[in-house]
């Protein structure tokens, strides 16, 4: 399924910005390299090419791990709510990857995967929930992805995405609108449209470094992630796409490849876990999402949460059209200072 976008055309030429990106990475150590890695997958994990890992003790050999997931769905025939929840699990089943809303869907809330109307979905894991233990293997989220668009007529197009990730990494299933924009740290919704909208996990707490002997490795092992749908009209179509990075290490883990540390990791997650929403679903829109997100990875192990100062003083809670406006001009360019 496509991923959103027309093949970019390569151009016979590369731009003198591509030679001087490509210079820097061929001069960068592996720890360095690794860095750039990591911080390029907590703004972009929709990209297959990467193979990160976190870049901080405990640093171990560990298998880099990616897995997916992707579909459609429908907002509510009755409510015009619907959405898609994550669980944020490492595994193949039975706890679900994600939690994704059909026509019979009768809530106003982001959906859990028990209630009338929404799918369970599964992901393309190779370990089950029973893998994960002492004794097996144990896994840490490296980054993940959700993203959505409107796959409808355009007659029937329109309506508000509230793309969330809980603070504390607490449940969101149930949350509503109004729980959702309740939050100070919140960006306004987004419109709902043939453009992805994206929310990005970036870690919150200590314990979401450690390696965990549970296929929800995060602080609460909650769906705390998710992106609530509310259509311009009942029953409209949505695709979704899940992606995630993980590093699984243990007796059981299989093709285990080295791991680096980067002296500036918190310097990049300073950052990363700051970028609103409409930042990350920008960088999903441009021609080359690929590339832009390198650039602001560079940028986030150069400046790291000053990336989003420059976006303006109290950016994250500005409700109106300026903020959208800057952003999507120049391909997020406000995103990508210093390169």
């Amino acid at each position: 399924m496509s991923l959103g976008g027309e093949a970019p055309r390569q151009s016979r030429r590369p731009s003198r910005r591509n030679k001087l990106a490509n210079g820097r990475a061929k001069s960068m150590g592996e720890d360095e390299r690794c860095g750039l890695e990591y911080a390029t997958s907590l703004v972009n994990p929709f990209d297959f090419s990467l193979n990160p890992c976190i870049p901080r003790m405990p640093s171990v050999p560990s298998r880099k791990l990616c897995t997916y997931t992707s579909g459609l769905g429908n907002t509510s025939g009755t409510t015009s709510y619907g959405g898609v929840t994550a669980y944020m699990t490492a595994s193949n089943g039975p706890i679900p990857c994600l939690a994704v809303t059909g026509t019979a869907y009768t809530g106003s809330g982001l959906p859990s995967s028990v209630d009338t109307g929404v799918t369970a979905v599964g992901q393309n894991s190779p370990y089950a929930d029973t893998d994960f233990s002492a004794t097996g293997v144990q896994v840490r989220l490296v980054s993940a992805g959700l993203k959505v668009r409107f796959v409808g007529t355009k007659l029937n197009q329109g309506g508000t995405c509230f793309p969330f990730l809980e603070p504390d990494l607490g449940d969101v299933t149930g949350y509503t609108a109004n729980n959702i924009t309740g939050f100070d740290q919140y960006l306004q919704g987004i419109e709902f449209s043939n453009n992805w909208v994206s929310i990005n996990f970036a870690p919150r707490h200590p314990g979401d470094f450690d390696y965990e002997a549970s296929s929800q490795p995060l602080t609460g092992q909650k769906p705390c992630m998710g992106i609530l749908i509310q259509s311009a009209i009942p029953n409209q179509p949505f695709e979704y796409v899940w992606t995630a990075h993980w590093e699984v290490i243990g007796r059981n883990a299989r093709g285990k490849t080295l791991s680096h540390t980067y002296p500036n990791t918190d310097k990049i997650i300073s950052g990363a876990s700051q970028l609103p929403p409409r930042a990350l679903s920008t960088i999903q829109n441009v021609s080359r999402p690929e590339q832009l997100a390198v650039q602001v990875g560079h940028n986030l192990m150069t400046h790291g949460a000053g990336v989003i100062e420059t976006l303006g003083r109290g950016a994250m809670n500005i409700v109106g059209s300026a903020l959208a406006d800057t952003m999507v001009s120049g391909a997020a360019g406000l995103l990508a200072i210093g390169v």
